[in-house]
């Protein structure tokens, strides 16, 4: 298992280091802001003005990289 997890490790970091190297910091933050117009806006928003108590975000997972499939 830890042999599966440093290799996958490894590759991240390769991509990370891949991906900022094609991509200046400035433009990655100008990116990642949220404001009006913006994809994830909306989505923000309805997290900061909740009508109600309960908010939930889920994932639903099909496949785990360490169980395989899972019913």
């Amino acid at each position: 298992m830890t042999d599966f997890l440093d290799q996958v490790t490894r590759e991240r970091r390769a991509d990370v280091a891949a991906a900022r190297a094609a991509v200046p910091d400035d433009e990655i933050r100008a990116r990642a802001q949220v404001g009006p117009g913006r994809p994830f806006d909306q989505f923000f928003q309805s997290l900061r003005h909740r009508r109600s108590a309960v908010a939930v975000i889920a994932e639903v997972k099909r496949i785990s990289p360490a169980s395989g499939v899972l019913v």
